[in-house]
């Protein structure tokens, strides 16, 4: 929940900046929502947190593969190396063509089998310039 915490206030600044026109955080009115944040109505985030390093893997529910491969714009918002109030971002290209790519090798594996969750390696996938994140108070 931190990393959210984190996000939200990141995503405050850059409405207060005008950078964004507005944003509304999902998953704390339905805590198993498939993406944790829409900016404006159309890009859909999901927050992935850790207090170690970049390049802990980060796990993926099915869901949040389907709506990956169903939204047009889904990025991943990777908050890693939580300290406190403090944190490091880096944000995803957008995810369609990579879930779109996981689902045809594991969607259905076999009839009657399904995989709840994948593990990803961060480092194969494209991400922005890492942004240094807190909360003000």
């Amino acid at each position: 929940m931190l990393g959210e915490e984190l996000v939200d206030s990141y995503l405050q600044d850059q409405l207060n900046k005008k950078i964004i026109s507005g944003y509304e955080w999902s998953s704390i009115k339905n805590a198993v929502e498939a993406f944790d944040f829409v900016i404006g109505e159309k890009e859909f985030l999901d927050v992935k947190s850790t207090s170690g390093g970049f390049s802990q893997k980060i796990h993926v529910s099915i869901n949040e593969l389907l709506h990956m491969r169903d939204l047009p714009s889904y990025k991943i918002y990777r908050v890693y190396s939580i300290d406190k109030q403090r944190a490091k971002l880096r944000i995803s290209a957008n995810m369609q063509q990579f879930a779109v790519s996981v689902l045809q090798k594991i969607d259905p594996l076999i009839s009657g089998v399904r995989v709840d969750t994948v593990s990803i390696s961060p480092d194969i996938l494209i991400f922005g310039q890492e942004i240094e994140i807190e909360i003000f108070a």
